[in-house]
């Protein structure tokens, strides 16, 4: 075995991200087991309400700013854009507080305690802290600290799940679990550099004409339209838990667990990279990225036909002995989500298309219909009364069709012929 183009693969950016990825993910495979024996499908069904909010709310808490990073053609512009987004962050947190006080003077609880929403304000801001330095570092070309960082944050929470869970369970041990595996992933991110950190927020002292002209196309299109995205993730599980009850909540969690995961490695290490990618060669050299995005459709292809086929095979098998009779039927969730994370992986590379090609209007427009697909198909199954089985057979294959729609208009993007070299177009036109 010659070890020294390994090694050299190992050494570029993109293998750094993915071994910082798949040992987080490692780790959480691992405990997986031990999770599902410490805590109830019920708890991991409240969980996912948790989950949800601070999936999405993360999102609107940067307006997705982090992104501009990726994209900028020079540092300076990089940094405006990590001023812009560490600034909207603190705002947001204080409006989140707000929006948290008058929802509890109206009696509004969200179905969470109010001790959890406030740990959900947290987690936010600090899962929104750790994506901007983690893009900052992609951006400065320090691969190691990125990938330590993402290693942290997946692989922690886990860590921490699995110990409160032990000592104290309950949706206590989860919430608490993920606020501390959030910690160690923003000092990871960090790394010392807290005096850069706070010299970023304090050197601008007003917002430019130039500034409002960078956040605007983010505020109006490319936030809401990741916000959909994640809602689209993160979801069906908090929507099955209330109108399905939480067993059925719980099972689609847990599926989503298995998922989302990999989901997030790929988007944190090859989907960030192909952003560079694509802002360098969209318009000079869209054969490169279209070999490359069908590439990677083909082996998902493949992939998803054998999980799908081993599944109907020993799904029931293996997810007894691996999480415990509880979670058996876990393997229907899995099967019927199938197409749909598989739709979800391709469009990690394709909306990164979508978004560099400065479509975001289209995207936003086309992640809106995915969502309206998902409560319609929710709403019409429990007012049919059907179970909960047909209900997500039925969710995920409309989000896969609506997915599939924005991923053949990516592709005819990259369809449309080169124009002689010309630099390609931001996400964000200044």
């Amino acid at each position: 075995m010659n070890l020294k183009p390994l090694s050299t693969i190992f050494n570029r950016p993109l293998g750094k991200l993915a071994v910082g990825s798949v040992g987080g993910y490692t780790i959480v495979l691992l405990l997986s087991p031990v999770m599902t024996r410490l805590y109830t499908p019920e708890e991991f069904g409240q969980f996912a309400i948790f989950s949800s909010i601070v999936a999405v709310a993360s999102v609107f808490m940067s307006l997705s700013l982090e992104l501009g990073i990726l994209s900028a053609k020079r540092r300076s512009e990089a940094s405006r854009y990590a001023f812009l987004a560490v600034a909207t962050v603190v705002v947001m947190t204080l409006a989140m507080c707000m929006v948290l006080l008058l929802l509890d003077g109206l009696g509004v609880t969200l179905g969470l305690p109010r001790w959890v929403q406030a740990l959900a304000v947290l987690s936010c801001l600090i899962a929104s802290l750790t994506s901007i330095a983690i893009n900052w570092s992609i951006y400065s070309r320090n691969s190691n600290l990125a990938a330590r960082a993402i290693f942290s944050s997946l692989s922690g929470r886990s860590v921490m799940q699995v110990g409160l869970g032990y000592l104290y369970g309950g949706l206590w041990g989860l919430a608490i679990g993920e606020i501390a595996g959030r910690f160690l992933a923003l000092s990871v991110a960090i790394n010392q550099r807290i005096k850069y950190s706070l010299k970023l927020l304090t050197t601008r002292k007003k917002l430019t004409s130039a500034d409002s002209a960078a956040i605007r196309p983010y505020a109006f299109y490319i936030t809401p339209s990741a916000a959909i995205d994640t809602a689209l993730v993160w979801l069906p599980a908090p929507l099955f838990s209330i109108f399905f009850g939480p067993l059925a909540g719980g099972l689609v969690a847990m599926t989503q667990r298995f998922g989302s995961v990999p989901l997030t490695i790929l988007n944190q290490s090859l989907g960030q990279l192909f952003h560079r990618r694509t802002a360098e060669k969209l318009g000079s050299d869209n054969a490169y990225l279209l070999r490359f995005v069908l590439l990677y459709f083909g082996g998902f292809l493949f992939l998803t036909i054998i999980a799908v086929f081993l599944l109907i095979w020993q799904g029931e098998a293996i997810f007894r002995l691996l999480l415990g009779e509880a979670w058996s039927n876990t393997y229907i969730a899995a099967i019927a989500l199938a197409p749909l994370y598989f739709f979800q992986f391709v469009s990690l590379l394709t909306n990164r298309v979508i978004l560099v090609a400065g479509r975001a209007n289209i995207k936003l427009l086309t992640s809106f219909a995915q969502l309206c697909a998902l409560f319609f198909s929710v709403f019409y199954a429990k007012s049919m009364n059907f179970p909960w089985e047909t209900a997500l057979f039925g969710a995920a294959v409309c989000l896969a069709l609506t997915q599939g729609l924005t991923i053949l208009y990516a592709f005819n993007l990259l369809h449309q012929k080169n124009d002689g070299g010309r630099p390609a177009p931001s996400a964000v036109e200044n």
